[in-house]
């Protein structure tokens, strides 16, 4: 008969402050039955906790919505970087949206400007006017459009159950890590703190992406 040794269960993830919980599951008892048949008993479970602070459980029980984002955005980075998650699928999407986000933002854009000039910075310090029409757009700025937009469609498919307001908060997050310009501006705050027409404006994209995604 095969020796049984304990298991030893490591979780991959956990909140703090359990990073340390050390699961240890056994085998009760190995037995024989009428027919040689080898019978297990029940396994049992041990939890070995680390101390608990009260305050610390308080806070961690909440959960610090900045920092679940924040790993959300990195789960979801990693997907695209190794081509998982329906690749092949959110990247026709996101080459169809990239220049739609920008006609779209440019819409707005006049609504509210007048058809002025709109100037941004290249990485390289170059100074273009991205009030133009999505297909002579620098293809930087498509690029960052297009960034945003494969990222919108690997959440969706990553995390089906999160609804509207839930995924525009966590594009808001994507945006901000690839905006640093944005730093300590107006926009560098949580999600539910932006202004109604800034909500709007990832509402839209993930409305635009999602209506893709499910074709």
């Amino acid at each position: 008969m095969a020796t049984m040794s304990n298991t030893v269960v490591t979780p991959k993830i956990l909140p703090p402050p359990y990073n340390n919980i050390n699961y240890n599951t056994q085998i009760s008892s190995i037995t024989l039955d009428d027919n040689n048949r080898t019978r297990l008993s029940r396994p049992s479970l041990s939890l070995t906790l680390p101390p608990l602070n009260l305050d610390n459980f308080q806070y961690n029980s909440i959960s610090n919505n900045e920092e679940n984002e924040i790993y959300i955005v990195r789960n979801i980075d990693e997907s695209i970087k190794h081509r998982m998650c329906s690749y092949n699928k959110t990247h026709l999407i996101a080459t169809k949206c990239a220049i739609e986000f920008h006609n779209k933002w440019r819409k707005t854009y006049i609504q509210q400007n007048g058809n002025i000039p709109c100037i941004k910075k290249t990485k390289d310090g170059m100074e273009i006017d991205i009030n133009v029409d999505g297909n002579i757009l620098h293809p930087e700025f498509v690029e960052f459009n297009y960034n945003i937009a494969i990222f919108v469609a690997t959440c969706i498919i990553f995390y089906p159950c999160k609804d509207i307001e839930e995924t525009s908060s966590i594009i808001h997050r994507k945006w901000l890590i690839m905006s640093p310009w944005a730093n300590g501006g107006p926009l560098d705050v949580s999600y539910t703190s932006l202004p109604e027409i800034e909500k709007e404006t990832y509402r839209d994209i993930y409305r635009t992406v999602s209506n893709l995604s499910h074709h």
